[in-house]
């Protein structure tokens, strides 16, 4: 079993809204976007909580989003809450989605960002489509 730290939580709690029900892939992804925004502090002040709560960043959080509390009612001994806690942990040292900051699902209208010159498509996993801001 991996041990779940407290400055990881909000972490773990945002893999599990946003990619709970992904591979174990799509929620390194996730990991890996969160790790990424908080290195190059993109919407985020470089700290897990300042970057998955940023206003309007990971929608699991938004207020209306019955997945905030479907993630955070999970037991730590959850075998999904142990993946998403594996996923965070693996992100330290491998990023499948390389340096992307952003993704949305493909369920929905592409966001005004993906379709942006400043922004480029990575790759999908999943139901996530990957992107990154070009240099």
């Amino acid at each position: 079993m991996v041990e779940i730290i407290p400055a990881a939580c909000l972490a773990i709690a945002t893999i599990m809204g946003e990619a709970g029900n992904e591979t174990f892939e799509g929620k390194l992804a996730v990991a890996s976007v969160i790790r990424n925004r908080m290195e190059k502090k993109y919407t985020s002040d470089g700290t897990v909580a300042g970057t998955v709560l940023y206003p309007k960043q990971f929608s699991m959080w938004n207020t209306t989003d019955k997945a905030r509390l479907w993630a955070c009612s999970f037991p730590a001994d959850h075998p999904k809450a142990q993946e998403c806690a594996r996923a965070w942990e693996q992100s330290a040292i491998s990023r499948p989605v390389g340096d992307s900051v952003l993704y949305h699902a493909d369920y929905i209208a592409a966001p005004p960002w993906a379709l942006s010159p400043l922004t480029e498509f990575v790759k999908q996993i999943g139901r996530h489509r990957f992107f990154r801001v070009k240099a």
